[in-house]
C-alpha cells in the first residue's frame, strides 16, 4: 500500500477534502451590513502570534488620544480577570461590559460580541451609536489559526478599515496575507497591512512596524516591504496608524 504523504494542516493529516471541511465548520452568516452613524474597524489576524493584540493596543491608544470612546468586541469570550483588561488595554477601557448593560455614561471598554451572529451585533451596534464619540474595533482574541478570507468578507462591509497583522519572520503569517491583499472579491482599499519585525537594539528586543495599504502588497514586492520594516531603527512600534484615520475623517 502506497504510504500517505504527511502534510502541515488535519485536512492533510487525514485525507479530508480542504474546501468541504472548511464550509462544514466555519459557514459563515451573511456578511454584516453597512452600519451607518459609527466608526467601526477591524483588526485580523494573518495567525496566531502575529501581533493582533498588539495592533488592538495601538489603535485603541491613537483613538483615545483622539478623544474617542473605544469599545473592543472580541469575538471570543474574555474573562474579567483576562490579562488584557489587567494589564495590556489601555486603563480608559480596561472594563468588561455585559451588552445588555451598554449605557449613554460608558466611556468604552470590551464586549464579548460573537460578530458572525448578525442580529446580536446589529443591537449591540444600535445601543453604542447612541454614546457620543463612540469607536468600534472588532477583532477575535484567544483563537486558532485561520479563517482571515472568511472574517474579513464578513466584515468588509461593515468596517470602515480592516488591519491585518503580519509577522514578517513567519512564512505562514506572510503568505496568507499576501493572498488576501490579492484577493480579487476582497475590498483591498479598506485593507491596512501591519509588518512587524523583530530586531535587536543595544541588547534589547524590538517589534518594528510598518504600515503599508494592501494595495502594495504583492508576492514581487514582498521582500521589498519586508526590508522597508526591517530597515526601520527607531523607537519601538513607530509607525502610527492615524494616518489612515485621519485621510478619511475618522480620527
Amino acid at each position: 500500500m502506497k504510504k500517505r504523504k504527511l502534510g502541515t494542516s488535519i485536512t492533510d493529516l487525514f485525507g479530508i477534502d480542504k474546501s468541504s471541511y472548511i464550509n462544514s465548520i466555519n459557514t459563515p452568516a451573511s456578511p454584516l451590513p453597512e452600519f451607518e452613524g459609527l466608526t467601526i474597524y477591524g483588526v485580523i489576524r494573518s495567525k496566531g502570534g502575529s501581533g493582533e493584540k498588539h495592533i488592538v493596543k495601538k489603535l485603541s491608544q491613537e483613538l483615545i488620544a483622539s478623544g474617542k470612546k473605544v469599545f473592543i468586541c472580541y469575538k471570543n469570550t474574555i474573562e474579567s480577570d483576562d490579562y488584557l483588561l489587567k494589564h495590556f488595554l489601555p486603563k480608559e477601557i480596561s472594563v468588561l461590559i455585559n451588552p445588555q448593560d451598554i449605557s449613554l455614561e460608558d466611556n468604552g471598554g470590551v464586549i464579548n460580541l460573537n460578530w458572525w451572529d448578525n442580529n446580536c451585533v446589529i443591537e449591540v451596534f444600535k445601543k453604542i451609536k447612541k454614546i457620543k464619540g463612540a469607536t468600534i474595533i472588532l477583532t477575535c482574541g484567544t483563537d486558532t489559526a485561520g479563517y482571515m478570507y472568511e472574517r474579513i468578507r464578513h466584515l468588509q462591509k461593515v468596517c470602515d478599515k480592516i488591519f491585518i497583522p503580519i509577522d514578517s519572520h513567519v512564512h505562514f503569517s506572510v503568505e496568507p496575507a499576501i493572498d488576501i491583499c490579492e484577493a480579487s472579491d476582497l475590498n483591498t482599499e479598506k485593507l491596512i497591512s501591519c509588518w512587524w519585525h523583530k530586531v535587536r537594539v543595544n541588547d534589547d528586543t524590538q517589534h518594528l512596524l510598518g504600515i503599508i495599504p494592501a494595495s502594495d502588497v504583492s508576492k514581487e514586492n514582498e521582500r521589498t516591504i519586508i526590508e522597508y520594516v526591517k530597515n526601520k531603527t527607531n523607537e519601538q512600534n513607530n509607525d502610527s496608524l492615524v494616518p489612515f484615520l485621519t485621510n478619511l475623517d475618522l480620527c
